[in-house]
């Protein structure tokens, strides 16, 4: 069964995750850094005292997703259960004197799997409450034999992101400019809730991982479809992702789609992604609010 890809949605799958500029020993419970250290490129010039314009954020109008939500997956491997994943939202901490969400996936196998391919997955995004992008984003992956911490810290005021990775013997940190406003792999699931969805329609989203900024594409089906899961029956849109990066309802090896409700919430219901034999599923068990 290859890598068994699970939720945050688009870490989704299960976006898993946790850390921040904590010390990499904490556990995933541990709360996130919320600043970032100012550096001589908050200035317009090597120098000066004038510094740049903090990157403008927008307002997005949300009513697709607020506070207290809480969204319970079964994630299935062709008949086989083979384990959960949640998201859940929550307030998050005061960054830059902005009020934000916090965002968490994790994503479990169950006992059966735990015995030859063991997944405990965890991603958490801090998002800006008003404008929906990322100011902070941690994943912690465990998938078998593989294991990675990822933490990025965005700075919008100073136009820097800091980055640091832990793989295996391999402990990388980075800093580096950023000049725009950009999503991670987890806010920008949240996000595509929010898009004025249209049968038929194309939509990208600017993604940052792993220092890469890239266009998320979404295609749009020109058709409804009817998708029956344990939470329910749903009238869906049926969306195609293009989506790059580790852990979460990936599809490097295929084909990856996404079932979401067809009013105001669009609310997740079925992820089914394509691998090297087979597919993976998370389907919707139960949600909250009602």
């Amino acid at each position: 069964m290859k890598r068994l890809f699970i939720i945050s949605f688009f870490s989704v799958a299960a976006c898993p995750f946790l850390l921040y500029a904590a010390p990499f020993d904490q556990s995933p419970d541990m709360p996130p850094a919320t600043s970032v250290e100012k550096s001589s490129s908050s200035f317009a010039a090597e120098g000066s005292t004038k510094p740049i314009a903090p990157i403008l954020l927008t307002k997005v109008p949300n009513s697709a997703f607020k506070i207290g939500e809480k969204l319970i997956f079964s994630l299935k491997y062709e008949f086989i259960t083979a384990g959960t994943a949640t998201m859940e939202v929550s307030e998050g901490p005061m960054v830059d004197d902005r009020p934000t969400i916090s965002i968490q996936s994790r994503a479990e196998s169950n006992g059966f799997v735990d015995s030859f391919f063991k997944v405990r997955d965890f991603n958490s995004s801090i998002v800006d409450r008003d404008a929906l992008v990322s100011w902070n984003f941690h994943q912690n992956l465990k998938e078998g034999g593989y294991n990675v911490i990822r933490n990025t810290l965005i700075d919008y005021k100073s136009h820097i992101y800091t980055f640091h990775r832990i793989r295996k013997a391999s402990n990388t940190e980075r800093s580096g400019s950023i000049d725009r406003p950009v999503f991670d792999i987890l806010s920008a699931f949240f996000y595509a809730r929010t898009l004025p969805l249209k049968l038929g329609k194309r939509f990208e989203i600017t993604v940052f991982s792993d220092e890469d900024i890239y266009q998320l594409g979404i295609k749009v089906s020109p058709k409804l479809e009817k998708v029956h899961v344990a939470a329910g029956r749903f009238e869906c849109f049926r969306l195609e992702p293009a989506i790059l990066g580790d852990g979460i309802f990936n599809a490097k090896e295929g084909k990856m789609v996404l079932w979401v409700t067809d009013d105001e919430r669009k609310m997740p219901v079925l992820l089914r992604s394509k691998v090297f034999i087979g597919a993976v599923d998370a389907e919707l068990a139960s949600f909250t609010p009602k």
